[in-house]
């Protein structure tokens, strides 16, 4: 079972594409909220959590990231004994439990600044040392106790890097964040696309691999107007120590399918209409000061619209809004 790319050629077939309203997203049998939405600003990346991306670990890791990787070692020394028959996967346990170290460090310091703020997010919940050496004595990464925490999602949701990938009950909001990520990016280039997955998980099996966690609203005021959710991939890991690669999260979806048609759409838009998408999405009041509600965005938004409607944008001559130089 493939996953089913649907390829739009303008702005207003993209944004009718994704209307809730949509037949395509008619579940059998009804439900209100049976597919999840994620967006991103190039259609070429699969979907996988920020920190299991070689290029950010390497480029944007940091002191964390170095630490981490050192301390992971010294995890496996004292466990090589238990490893005698697996050398071939010391090296790969090591990054697995690295990333869980700098998830660990990078979710602590959230916490501990977001409570001297006087923000309420809850109790620190953290792996133990001791759940870290159980992993390194042979016990899989699907194992309950190395799941990222429900803090993590909301540290997540912030920009701090952990093992969730961020997903929306709304289509509207997951093309938003992928045609702004574009925009404030400046990227130029007519060759790309943007897109937002989409995901049956109604449909996935009852023992899925995929682990789908909500946060209360009143934890989170941003991920309650998003209707956010977080989805982490538990089998990843073991999948990672076997082949050394993890596969893309919407891949395994697919096989975790109980339906007889595809659970995964990709709804694919090129970058050189995405300035008029994101003034479309603008006149239908999705922006950030209704997605991320602080009268410091409602500050921004409102002056944008006063410097510039953005129906200025949609009456523009065909070949102002090219990406390219």
């Amino acid at each position: 079972m493939d996953i089913e790319i649907l390829t739009c050629s303008n702005e207003t077939e993209f944004l009718a594409t994704l209307r809730p309203s949509n037949r395509i997203w008619m579940s059998h049998p009804p439900s209100l909220c049976s597919w999840l939405f994620r967006g991103q600003r190039d259609a070429t990346w699969g979907v996988q959590p920020k920190i299991w991306r070689p290029q950010w670990w390497q480029e944007q890791g940091g002191k964390v990231a170095q630490r981490a990787t050192r301390d992971a070692r010294k995890y496996i020394l004292r466990a090589e004994a238990h490893w005698a028959t697996r050398q071939n996967q010391i090296a790969r346990s090591k990054e697995c439990i690295a990333h869980i170290l700098a998830e660990r460090d990078y979710v602590r310091q959230f916490w501990t600044l977001a409570d001297e703020l006087g923000f309420d997010i809850g109790e620190l919940e953290e792996v133990s040392d001791h759940d870290l050496r159980m992993q390194c004595r042979g016990i899989t990464f699907k194992e309950k106790f190395t799941h990222p925490s429900t803090l993590a999602a909301i540290a997540q949701h912030h920009g701090v890097a952990t093992r969730w990938v961020d997903w929306t009950f709304d289509p509207l909001t997951a093309a938003f964040f992928a045609a702004e990520d574009l925009i404030t990016s400046k990227l130029k280039d007519n060759s790309k696309s943007i897109a937002v997955w989409a995901l049956e998980y109604i449909h996935l099996r009852p023992k899925s691999r995929l682990v789908i966690r909500r946060i209360p609203t009143f934890k989170s005021r941003f991920i309650n107007a998003q209707r956010g959710v977080f989805i982490f991939d538990k089998y990843a890991d073991d999948d990672f120590l076997e082949t050394g690669t993890r596969p893309c999260m919407a891949t395994a979806a697919m096989y975790e399918c109980t339906h007889s048609r595809p659970i995964v759409r990709k709804i694919v838009l090129n970058w050189k209409h995405v300035r008029k998408l994101y003034a479309l999405l603008l006149l239908e009041g999705v922006n950030r000061a209704r997605l991320m509600p602080t009268l410091d965005n409602v500050a921004v938004v409102s002056r944008a619209q006063l410097d510039a409607h953005p129906a200025s944008l949609l009456l523009r001559q065909p070949n102002d809004d090219k990406l390219v130089d």
